[in-house]
């Protein structure tokens, strides 16, 4: 009943109906906690009460350190916080996750992490944002890691300049790898921050999903392994992120690359998306029956790289490279991977000559699918998609629900420029004949279509605008611009973001 009264907001005035009730009430309304660094630096009216730490199940550490909230001349203000950490979450017996938000600039001083990871009821950890930024550490700093079951370190800043991670963030993540394969189920690591792909070449017994994410490391060998090989002691994986940056001097490469005798590895794979897929690669006609969810995809997307031009320090700096695959090449590799039962396809690729082969192939090699998402782009010089034709083409996926389209429109407004007024006026042609390409596809496309979006771009922001698919009492099929649908299709609405431009974009 707790739990009923926490969702609908009515939990708080009911647990102050009598002590009993309020006690009655405390697991399920302190079970998720949050503090912030003037608890931590013990400011008397920040403080949470002792009674309240035996029902903390998870606590978010908002800002966990911040030399501002110490008087001044406060000595060892970081040993502080880390006994108290240690002496207080020791008294959370029901204690197994814990959340860093919002750590600030300098990160989180690894005696803090090691004071958390010390828990030893902590089963799931995640940090969203970038660690201690410390030059050196201690030779024998050595993070003692409990059973965890759910890791999580990523970046959200996907555009961080130098230093791309902390030497902090490789001591932890490496300590994880090492202490914690047999006991993890899911792991999501910033791949700037993790430690080399052959550390991977170790039993994981349990795991479920990985994520790695961010600029691909060059590897410390001439010679590498090929992930096909490194990753053969996950025979119980679900989901599999490889979404890596390519930096200067780097290009696609095969997770099974020809050459290799090996056999698939994850028997029970639902989800496989990859960034900068090679058209050779052996993975994609070994794929499992057991596949739902195929990406393959640009990282960052491509429309990110071209605004690279505008990006100024950013791109100078990072200097990321984007191969995106020609329809013709994708329309090889998907000719090797048919995988029928995938019901989730997301595809990014730049249009050549057989653009309009790939686009009739889908139905015919994914018939089940119930979302299908396309990033397509035009060749220099080249026309705009025919948005009829193109509903002709995937007509035959009867099962279709939910279409998600970027199509590089010649004539969408550059997104720097959409706070100007000859970029308003752009942005209204847009969403004028976004309004009729939806109206066609309604009428075109299978009845089971619920609903179709376009990509907006608006500054650094990527939204998705969501149209109802709509029967008339004539049966006659239109589409309506309306934000519900996506929450009741369960579509996220929002894009990660680019890089904010430079400043000399306001120039031009």
């Amino acid at each position: 009943m707790a739990s009923l009264l926490r969702v609908n907001g009515d939990l708080k005035p009911f647990s102050l109906v009598s002590r009993a009730v309020r006690d009655f009430c405390k697991p399920t309304l302190f079970r998720r906690v949050k503090v912030n660094a003037r608890w931590l630096a013990c400011h008397p009216g920040d403080r949470i009460p002792q009674t309240v730490w035996p029902h903390v199940t998870l606590l978010r550490l908002h800002r966990p350190y911040s030399e501002h909230f110490f008087p001044p001349g406060y000595e060892e203000p970081v040993s502080h916080v880390s006994k108290l950490l240690r002496d207080t979450l020791c008294l959370m017996p029901r204690l197994h996750t814990v959340l860093f938000t919002n750590v600030g600039f300098k990160g989180v001083p690894w005696k803090i992490l090691d004071a958390v990871l010390s828990t030893s009821t902590l089963l799931s950890f995640k940090a969203n944002e970038s660690l201690d930024h410390v030059e050196s550490i201690p030779d024998d700093i050595r993070f003692t890691i409990p059973p965890l079951r759910h890791f999580v370190q990523l970046n959200n800043n996907h555009y961080r300049l130098q230093p791309r991670a902390s030497l902090v963030e490789q001591q932890l993540s490496a300590s994880v790898v090492e202490q914690a394969s047999t006991s993890l189920e899911s792991v999501a690591l910033s791949s700037e921050a993790a430690p080399s792909l052959e550390q991977f070449r170790r039993p994981w017994p349990n795991l479920r999903e990985l994520t790695l994410q961010g600029e691909r490391r060059r590897s410390p060998t001439p010679i590498s392994p090929p992930i096909v090989s490194l990753f053969t002691g996950m025979p119980r994986l679900h989901v599999l992120v490889l979404e890596f940056a390519l930096p200067p001097g780097s290009g696609r490469e095969c997770i099974w690359p020809a050459n290799i005798d090996a056999h698939f590895p994850w028997p029970e794979l639902r989800t496989l998306s990859v960034a900068y897929p090679h058209p050779d690669d052996q993975i994609y006609s070994h794929l499992p029956v057991t596949l739902r969810s195929l990406t393959l995809r640009c990282y960052p997307r491509h429309y990110v790289h071209q605004l690279w031009p505008n990006l100024g320090s950013t791109s100078e700096a990072l200097r990321w490279q984007s191969p995106i695959l020609a329809s013709s090449e994708l329309l090889k590799l998907l000719r090797s991977a048919r995988s029928p039962h995938v019901t989730d396809l997301d595809i990014e690729y730049q249009q050549d000559d057989q653009e309009m082969a790939l686009l009739e192939f889908l139905p015919l090699a994914y018939p089940n699918l119930t979302q299908l998402t396309l990033h397509r782009y035009r060749a220099p010089d080249s026309a705009d998609i025919d948005v009829a034709e193109l509903a002709r083409l995937i007509t035959p996926l009867d099962r279709l629900r939910v279409l998600r389209l970027h199509l590089d429109f010649s004539y969408a407004p550059h997104p720097f420029t959409v706070m100007m007024d000859y970029g308003r006026e752009k942005l209204s042609n847009l969403i004028q004949k976004t309004d009729l390409h939806a109206g066609v596809l309604a009428r075109m496309l299978a009845p089971s279509l619920k609903v179709v979006c376009f990509l907006r771009q608006m500054m650094a922001a990527n939204t998705w605008t969501p149209y109802r698919i709509l029967i008339g009492p004539d049966g006659e099929r239109t589409a309506r611009g309306d934000l519900t649908v996506a929450k009741e299709c369960n579509i996220r609405l929002s894009e990660p973001s680019g890089p904010a431009p430079a400043s000399s974009i306001w120039s031009e």
